[in-house]
């Protein structure tokens, strides 16, 4: 279960309701209006007027609440940028050297998960990597890739079934230790560059990154080479 169809069945119960509601209060008016001039207690200009007072309404209304819409994106924008630039240990506190590890072996036995009360969307995932492996796994959208990469980084907690790094559970893992770090990282496909150079993003996670940590940190990642494609190496601009 994606989270796209659901946003897109709420976004439309939400105008569908706004659309009955002015569908609704039009009705009313209109039936007023008729009883009114039956009566001749007004006219069909007057009728006429407030029909369309009330039309006129709903325009600007609508268009407020569905801004609602683009204000939520900017504060979930503007929490990530103030979460990007003041998150994490100052850069004289950042431990140095190597991440000790705590095993080996990560082992996912006998996952299941599920959202909510919904079906399970995991059933009984088993999988043993080794120090150094790797593991690619591929579907379909919505078949789980991304719950069980979470499940993983411990994001979200298995319904049922155990998530361990070297015996011990993830979800003891993925929280950031008394020096700083975190055992566990997920680096997802939902990315975004920000105006100015590739040095300029990277500086974002540490301002104080010399040339050679800039270096490091590429070749950890495995992303020197293409960086070094690039027209400008490390300062060629990006987000544009």
């Amino acid at each position: 279960m994606t989270y796209e169809p659901r946003a897109t069945h709420t976004a439309t119960r939400f105008y569908g309701r706004l659309n009955g509601a002015e569908l609704l209060g039009l009705s009313a008016v209109l039936v007023a209006a008729y009883a009114l001039v039956h009566s001749g207690s007004a006219d069909a200009g007057a009728a006429t007027t407030a029909a369309l007072f009330f039309v006129g309404l709903f325009d600007p209304v609508n268009t407020m609440l569905g801004r609602f819409d683009s204000v939520q994106q900017a504060a979930a924008g503007l929490a990530r940028i103030v979460g990007v630039t003041l998150g994490g240990p100052a850069s004289d506190e950042r431990p140095q050297g190597p991440i000790s590890h705590p095993g080996t072996a990560l082992v996912v036995h006998d996952v299941h998960h599920r959202y909510g009360t919904g079906p399970d969307v995991l059933h009984g995932v088993d999988l043993e990597l080794g120090a150094g492996q790797r593991l690619a796994i591929v579907g379909a959208t919505g078949s789980g890739k991304s719950t069980l990469a979470s499940l993983i980084a411990a994001l979200r907690l298995p319904s049922s079934g155990r998530v361990t790094l070297g015996g011990t559970d993830t979800a003891g893992l993925a929280a950031p230790t008394p020096d700083g770090r975190r055992r566990i990282m997920l680096v997802t496909q939902e990315h975004h560059l920000f105006l100015g150079t590739v040095a300029d993003n990277l500086r974002l996670a540490r301002r104080d990154a010399s040339a050679s940590d800039l270096a490091a940190a590429l070749a950890v990642v495995g992303a020197t080479g293409w960086i070094d494609a690039l027209p400008d190496g490390i300062d060629t601009a990006v987000g544009t």
